[in-house]
């Protein structure tokens, strides 16, 4: 075979491997803009904003751990349930340890249809679109009028979001911090996988009675400062993958093949160099 030939077909082999690769832009987050040499560093603000956020506001169907106290703990057992049951017109908080999912659910109060929530001694409490830190003050006065020290302890317990596609725990993740950036959700569903898109991550967040649909590009620096840093509740994320996946598990058996080949050709040239020398 004529050797020319076979350094041809090596180099296209070569060339085929690596327009599978993928793309180092797509892998890193935060990206900064390219700053012209002598350009001053005012021109990278724009990117370190402070953060566009908003307090979550309480809404139908809301879950709220609520765990109320005084200086008589006797007192107040029977406004806290020991987590047996959770409905919207009973059921309270529980005790320490490891708080799981079920016992969230079971031990909290649930929002009604109306936006309201309905407590021993208390009764009816409208907490729609008050944020926890409003719905916590609303019930210590109330408290307050019949208890001596009162106070309680409000959170949202179903502050959860789904990750999906290219990440390495898909599934549900359950946050217990009302400030928690993207990334560092990201984070606890083990990070993207490195087929991950991340300048085109689907998220979808619910906006009153319908949601709402958009594409977030995580290597933007800008992210920081927009309205979508800090994940709400429901929020749904779909990581797509880079065409380069596709590309890859296709290619796999293709690859394979012509790595036998040109092994084999190598191997037949190196024979007839041989022969040839012989001669």
């Amino acid at each position: 075979m004529n050797r020319n030939r076979l350094l041809i077909f090596l180099l296209a082999l070569t060339v085929i491997t690596l327009s599978s690769c993928i793309n180092y832009k797509n892998l890193v987050f935060l990206q900064e803009q390219p700053v012209e040499e002598g350009a001053l560093l005012d021109s990278l603000r724009p990117y370190y904003g402070e953060y566009l956020s908003d307090n979550y506001r309480i809404r139908p169907f809301d879950q709220l751990h609520i765990k109320a106290s005084n200086y008589e703990n006797s007192t107040i057992n029977f406004f806290n349930s020991s987590g047996d049951g959770g409905s919207s017109s009973g059921g309270g908080s529980g005790g320490g340890g490891n708080v799981n999912a079920t016992f969230l659910y079971l031990s909290s109060y649930i929002v009604d249809n109306r936006g309201i929530i309905n407590l021993p001694l208390i009764g009816d409490v409208n907490v729609a679109g008050k944020t926890v830190e409003q719905v916590q003050d609303t019930l210590n006065i109330h408290l307050r009028t019949y208890l001596d020290y009162a106070s309680t302890s409000v959170k949202l317990a179903n502050f959860r979001i789904t990750m999906l596609g290219e990440i390495r725990r898909p599934g549900q993740v359950y946050i217990f911090n009302t400030r928690t950036p993207i990334l560092e959700a990201l984070g606890m569903a083990g990070d993207v996988t490195e087929y991950a898109n991340i300048r085109r991550v689907k998220l979808i967040r619910e906006e009153g009675n319908s949601a709402r649909t958009v594409y977030l590009d995580l290597a933007d620096a800008r992210l920081i400062s927009s309205e979508y840093y800090f994940v709400k509740p429901n929020d749904i994320f779909y990581i797509e993958p880079v065409k380069a996946k596709a590309f890859n598990l296709n290619s796999r058996p293709i690859s394979v093949g012509l790595s036998a080949v040109s092994v084999m050709l190598v191997i037949v040239n190196i024979v007839l160099n041989t022969l040839n020398n012989n001669n």
